[in-house]
C-alpha cells in the first residue's frame, strides 16, 4: 500500500537522504497508483515499483464478493426485513442511537437489527440482551437456532465485515 504525496516530507532533502539507506534494501515497493509509482520512481529511483492498487480496499471487495455466496444468516430472518447493521458500536456510540433503533424497531414491525458491540464482553453482550429484550434478542453465535426475534447480537469477532451485505 505504498504511496507518496506530491508534498510529502519524505521528498524533503534531510529526509530524503535517511529514507534512499531504508529504501535501498527493498527489493520491491508496491504503489496505489501510478502517480505514487512515478514519484517513488523520482525520488529513489533505485527501487523496483509495481503498481498493485489499494489492498485495504481490494480486500474488502474480495470478502464482499466471497460472502455473498456464503449465508451467515437464515434466508427466514431477512427476507421482507428492513435491516440495519450497527457496526462496531462503542458505549459512546450506545449513548447516542439506542434510543433512535429502539424507536424504528417500536414504529416499524419489518425494521431488524444487527448490532455488534465493539469489545463482545459477556456483561456487554446482556445488556444488549435486556435493552432490546421487547423485540426479541439473538446471539449470533446461536444463530442456528434461530427464533423469531428482531435482533441479532453479534458476540464473535471476525464475522462483521461479512456481516454488512445484509444491511438494508
Amino acid at each position: 500500500n505504498a504511496s507518496l504525496a506530491e508534498n510529502s516530507t519524505r521528498t524533503k532533502p534531510f529526509i530524503k537522504s535517511f529514507q534512499k539507506y531504508i529504501y535501498r534494501d527493498f527489493t520491491n515497493i508496491f504503489a496505489i497508483s501510478e502517480d505514487d509509482a512515478d514519484r517513488f520512481a523520482i525520488h529513489y529511483p533505485k527501487c523496483q515499483v509495481k503498481v498493485v492498487g489499494d489492498t485495504k480496499y481490494d480486500q474488502v471487495l474480495i470478502r464482499k464478493k466471497a460472502s455473498k455466496n456464503e449465508e451467515l444468516i437464515p434466508g427466514q430472518w431477512v427476507n421482507g426485513k428492513w435491516i440495519f447493521v450497527a457496526g462496531s458500536i462503542w458505549p459512546e456510540d450506545e449513548e447516542n442511537i439506542i434510543s433512535v433503533l429502539q424507536k424504528y424497531l417500536y414504529d416499524s414491525p419489518k425494521f431488524s437489527l444487527i448490532v455488534a458491540p465493539h469489545e463482545p464482553k459477556e456483561t456487554i453482550i446482556r445488556t444488549m440482551e435486556k435493552t432490546f429484550s421487547k423485540w426479541g434478542t439473538q446471539r449470533f453465535s446461536q444463530i442456528g437456532d434461530l427464533k423469531k426475534g428482531r435482533v441479532i447480537i453479534i458476540n464473535t469477532i471476525g464475522h462483521l465485515a461479512d456481516l454488512y451485505k445484509y444491511a438494508t
